[in-house]
């Protein structure tokens, strides 16, 4: 399927593009295609690759049955557009702070990652997947059980920590302190795990001794080309796609199934 996408440079704005097609030129073809959208390249890509790769032919396999848009805010506004011009898509979004699903309440075909964080940390936050995914990374010679624990300390307490300027965006919770938010949301969510502080807590522990960063300091400020965050960001999508296969194949069944499609995904 060809698209007005191609002529860009990236297709970081393809559901865009196919809403300004569709309001200027009522094109069908953008209309009736089952579109699965995610929230970033990254879940996009990471789910798009997993469906090529399955041998179950419910699952689609061209690339014009995804798209993506960058930022929670951006994907859900993209997503009330396409639905209201008719668009056969589905959405799901990080959870983030807002484990009541509040920003998604009154809208069709969307949901969160809930009840976890992130994509790759819903695929892992069950049956030990997250011990075991720590395991596999290359950068850690057989952790122990208690540096593990350690880990994933760490990376709950700096999900906390990424999540709370989200907590005083909310308005009506202004005059509560960020301990207090913290321990409400913990009461919601008593394990919360973002999957790019689990990496920058692996990654600060990858010699077995944690690292003291510097103030501030962020997993996207490693940059694409370091080698430790290449080697860490492979490792924990092989194992979500793996360990999390079940759940992952669910998910997208369920969004195909929101499309309201019948047919299998083949080549239309």
């Amino acid at each position: 399927m060809s698209s007005i996408a191609t002529n860009r440079r990236d297709n970081d704005r393809e559901l865009e593009r196919r809403i300004t097609a569709v309001k200027a030129l009522d094109s069908s073809r953008y209309k009736s295609t089952h579109t699965l959208h995610f929230e970033g390249r990254s879940d996009y890509e990471f789910v798009m690759a997993f469906c090529k790769e399955s041998k179950n032919p419910i699952l689609p396999k061209w690339s014009k049955h995804f798209t993506h848009s960058l930022g929670k805010p951006e994907t859900i506004k993209n997503h009330i557009e396409a639905i209201s011009l008719g668009f056969k898509i589905s959405t799901i979004v990080d959870m983030d702070h807002d484990c009541e699903d509040c920003d998604l309440s009154t809208y069709s075909n969307i949901r969160s990652t809930n009840p976890s964080c992130t994509l790759r940390t819903l695929l892992l936050q069950e049956n030990d997947n997250l011990e075991e995914a720590i395991e596999r990374m290359p950068l850690i010679e057989e952790p122990s059980t208690n540096q593990i624990k350690i880990i994933l300390e760490c990376a709950t307490e700096r999900t906390l920590e990424r999540m709370s300027g989200e907590f005083f965006k909310t308005g009506k919770k202004l005059a509560i302190s960020g301990h207090e938010l913290k321990k409400e949301f913990m009461e919601k969510v008593p394990h919360p795990m973002n999957d790019h502080s689990l990496c920058e807590s692996i990654y600060l522990h990858k010699s077995g001794i944690y690292i003291e960063e510097e103030k501030g300091w962020r997993w996207a400020s490693l940059g694409k080309k370091n080698k430790a965050k290449k080697a860490i960001s492979k490792s924990l999508n092989d194992s979500a796609k793996k360990l999390g296969s079940k759940t992952l194949e669910d998910i997208v069944i369920s969004m195909i199934e929101e499309t309201k499609s019948t047919v299998y995904f083949e080549d239309e």
